[in-house]
């Protein structure tokens, strides 16, 4: 960040005096919620961008070991702000780069002052976490069974759903699944939120990691069966 930012700040207040909210051009399936994609958001302030000196550049960088995305608002002067957000480790390409691509969307609007998403009235962020549900449910005194082989349907009320390698993953909170793209089969390369209802059914009660790199892609199909509402058995809870 510029010891100065005068000049940027003069160019950012006029540039928020005419620019617009992008316009909300895709769907999430799951929430029933609209929200600008990374395309339009950046066809919307392109042009405002060029007309105020300004410029936005984005890049994934290594802090501390660990993988963030740095985002750069600059202005022709030479001064610039910036902001880092962190990215999910991921040995998966088409993962990373659909992370990236659901960051640098959020990244954008937040240094730009737009809104790139519906207003839920804080309905998502209020809801209790995986974590905090199962500490207030009485569980029973005998430990989960490790099956020895993955589920077929996910249908077994003592493993949540069929992870394969290790049931105790569904402890943990996976928060970004929608980044998630589908590594294999006539869906590759589709995201977790552009799934249909059917089809996230499918994959969270019947995909079964079978390898340790499958973990991160089953972790993420778990947290969309609790986003959607699915019980053990793969049942819409009421």
């Amino acid at each position: 960040m510029s010891a100065d930012t005068s000049k940027l700040a003069a160019a950012l207040s006029a540039f928020l005096g005419e620019v617009k909210d992008p316009a909300l051009d895709g769907v999430n399936p799951h929430f029933k919620s609209k929200y600008a994609t990374l395309p339009g958001v950046l066809q919307s302030v392109r042009p405002l961008l060029a007309k105020h000196k300004l410029a936005v550049c984005q890049t994934p960088e290594l802090h501390d070991g660990k993988l963030v995305l740095k985002t750069r608002l600059l202005h022709a002067e030479g001064e610039s702000i910036e902001s880092v957000m962190p990215l999910p480790e991921s040995a998966n390409m088409q993962a990373l780069g659909s992370a990236l691509t659901y960051a640098r969307r959020y990244a954008l609007t937040c240094v730009l002052g737009c809104a790139g998403d519906e207003d839920d009235d804080g309905n998502e962020a209020s809801k209790p976490s995986a974590k905090t549900a199962k500490a207030s449910t009485p569980t029973p005194s005998s430990p989960k069974a490790q099956p020895s082989q993955p589920p077929a349907n996910g249908a077994s009320d003592d493993v949540a759903f069929p992870d394969g390698i290790d049931d105790s993953v569904d402890d943990i909170e996976l928060s970004d699944w929608a980044s998630f793209v589908v590594p294999s089969g006539k869906l590759a390369g589709k995201r977790l939120d552009e799934l249909d209802e059917k089809q996230a059914t499918w994959f969270c009660t019947r995909w079964a990691a079978k390898r340790e790199a499958d973990k991160p892609f089953r972790l993420a199909l778990n947290s969309l069966a609790r986003a959607i509402g699915l019980d053990k058995k793969g049942t819409p809870t009421p």
